[in-house]
């Protein structure tokens, strides 16, 4: 059986076979998906749309590592719960397809952000929960950081004894810490909410996925794409690149302002005054956060 670090490389080896889309071709290919929305649609069209939908998917795979990337604890990072939530993520791209208006003047990444960070972060809500101390998390880190090394250089995975000689740890202990880290999602007895902790859209915005909650986490992602289109260029870009939507890192208000040639000051004003705009969109749409 392929381990879950094969099984991973092969998934990233498949995305990059995918080319990026231009702007053009994102919004030729979600006309595909909404004519095949219509209820009138002919065969030809549904099948049309059922191809441009997947193109769709595909060319934004990397859109789901990203956020995988910044959603999964570090500790979980290369254990079978990244294909666990890969796995997920890759269900709300594809829904954040079927869904995609190209009429808004919203770029599908996004539009897509919300979906994909929603059903990441239900995923990894489920996995099974063990409250552990901080040194604890930081011998993990540090286990699997020695096996990521250990397999770049060797092209194997190493064995416990070899991570144990190498870090100058118990084989018992790497043993232990391993399969905890394959087992559960790691939470810090030491952890704290900061007042300066980020929240994303789908903190804020998006609920829990069940039947009756579709229709209204449907209209709110929906809603938040439009929301989106509303802000200046600036502020979109102020506002996406501080949250790490539509597929961007997550940025400091320092580095953002810095890239623009103004303040930190000024970089906070215009996220402040963006997200004041977007919530006051959401409000009037009946979403309140």
């Amino acid at each position: 059986m392929a381990s879950s670090n094969q099984a991973f490389d092969r998934y990233c080896a498949e995305l990059r076979s995918y080319p990026r889309l231009t702007l053009e071709e994102e919004k030729a290919l979600g006309e595909a998906v909404k004519a095949g929305r219509d209820p009138a649609a002919s065969e030809e069209q549904k099948a049309a749309s059922l191809q441009a939908r997947d193109k769709l998917v595909n060319s934004n795979l990397a859109l789901v590592l990203n956020v995988v990337k910044q959603e999964l604890p570090i500790e979980l990072r290369g254990s079978d719960l990244n294909m666990d939530a890969i796995g997920e993520g890759n269900n709300g791209l594809l829904k954040a397809a079927e869904m995609f208006d190209p009429d808004k003047n919203v770029h599908f990444s996004t539009y897509a952000d919300a979906w994909i960070r929603s059903y990441v972060k239900k995923a990894i809500a489920s996995f099974p929960t063990i409250k552990i101390p901080q040194e604890t998390r930081q011998d993990l880190y540090r286990i699997s950081k020695a096996a990521q090394d250990m397999l770049s250089q060797s092209g194997s995975d190493p064995s416990d004894k070899e991570i144990a000689d190498k870090l100058g740890m118990k084989e018992e202990k790497v043993s232990q810490l391993r399969a905890l880290g394959n087992a559960a999602t790691i939470v810090s007895l030491d952890d704290a909410v900061g007042d300066e902790e980020k929240e994303n859209f789908g903190d804020r915005y998006i609920g829990d996925n069940d039947d009756e909650a579709q229709a209204a986490e449907e209209e709110t992602n929906s809603a938040i794409a439009e929301g989106i289109a509303t802000l200046s260029s600036l502020e979109a870009d102020v506002l996406s690149r501080y949250l790490g939507l539509g597929g961007k890192e997550e940025e400091s208000l320092s580095s953002i302002g810095k890239s623009y040639g103004f303040s930190r000051e000024r970089a906070r004003q215009i996220k402040e005054r963006a997200n004041a705009k977007l919530k006051a969109f959401l409000e009037e749409k009946g979403i309140n956060g």
